[in-house]
């Protein structure tokens, strides 16, 4: 028996000198500590180790590489992974799994390079040399939507702004408040198609009532149940500056005669109320501080 120890022994020490003879190393590394015991193979000076709890090493930090350049690992899979400084990607990359998932990025700056077409996002590709591509595959699908919250939010349009609304350029104030419908443009504006005013539902005016103006640029139309007389201040909503420019076609259909008061907030031709019969209309302008009748009543039979 004490022969065969003594053979392994020569055998275990042979083994280790010709290990360290041909520069590789084959070595546990026991710890004071429990636990912390490290196992290390490689060449020596550049091995690479398992520690007590399962990790994978190198035995100097931020030295030995995970593959070469011409000889690559076929797949990683790891459940967290951590990158303490650049990291580049080549072929096709896959961030998240889930829908649920969240994909955050810390650096405050996107460079696309230079030689490239664009950025692309959506379920589709694109050839067209685009800063910013954005497509989506199914009908209700927001291409691109600033200041949505969620699926409650569910136009069917390519671009869909909410919250503060949209500015194009810069300089000047907008005479109001920007919202979620509002569009405010610096410069000029060209269209290629119709652009349709507003026309909101039919207004019933009360005695002493007031003309809402909420049809600027279209056809307001209102109506009474009786012969009455608007309000002797605010004959139509009072003027402010966010109404500036704001002009309405008003069309009356009631049956019955409908005054139009006039005072110093609505002028009129010789500064005459005005009485309105069924199909009459009349132009009303605003300059952000007075109403003002635009021509002659349309007296329509």
């Amino acid at each position: 028996m004490k022969k065969v120890l003594h053979l392994a022994g020569f055998l275990v020490c042979l083994a280790v000198i010709v290990g360290i003879s041909s520069g590789r190393l084959h070595a546990r590394l026991t710890g004071t500590d429990p636990g912390t015991d490290v196992w290390c193979d490689g060449i020596n000076g550049a091995e690479v180790c398992i520690d007590s709890s399962g990790n994978f090493i190198p035995t100097t930090t931020n030295d030995a590489t995970l593959g070469t350049s011409s000889l690559y690992w076929a797949g990683i899979y790891s459940y967290d992974m951590t990158i303490a400084d650049d990291l580049a990607v080549s072929g096709d990359t896959t961030l998240g799994d889930s829908t649920s998932d969240t994909v955050t990025l810390g650096a405050s700056t996107l460079i696309i390079n230079g030689a490239a077409t664009g950025l692309n996002i959506g379920t589709t590709s694109t050839d067209s040399p685009f800063i910013l591509s954005m497509s989506g595959a199914t009908t209700g699908n927001k291409k691109l939507c600033i200041g949505c919250t969620g699926a409650s939010t569910n136009a069917d349009s390519a671009l869909l702004v909410l919250g503060d609304g949209l500015r194009i350029g810069t300089g000047s104030t907008p005479q109001e408040t920007l919202g979620e419908d509002d569009l405010f443009i610096e410069g000029s504006l060209e269209v290629d198609g119709s652009i349709l005013p507003p026309m909101p539902a039919q207004q019933s005016v009360a005695s002493g009532g007031t003309i809402t103006a909420d049809a600027c640029g279209g056809i307001k139309r209102i109506t009474a149940a009786g012969a009455y007389t608007t309000d002797t201040t605010n004959t139509i909503t009072a003027p402010t500056s966010a109404l500036a420019g704001c002009a309405m076609d008003i069309v009356y259909l009631g049956t019955d005669t409908l005054t139009l008061d006039a005072n110093t907030l609505f002028k009129t031709n010789y500064g005459a109320n005005i009485a309105l019969t069924q199909y009459d209309t009349i132009r009303v302008s605003n300059d952000g501080s007075t109403w003002y009748q635009i021509g002659t009543i349309g007296l329509n039979q």
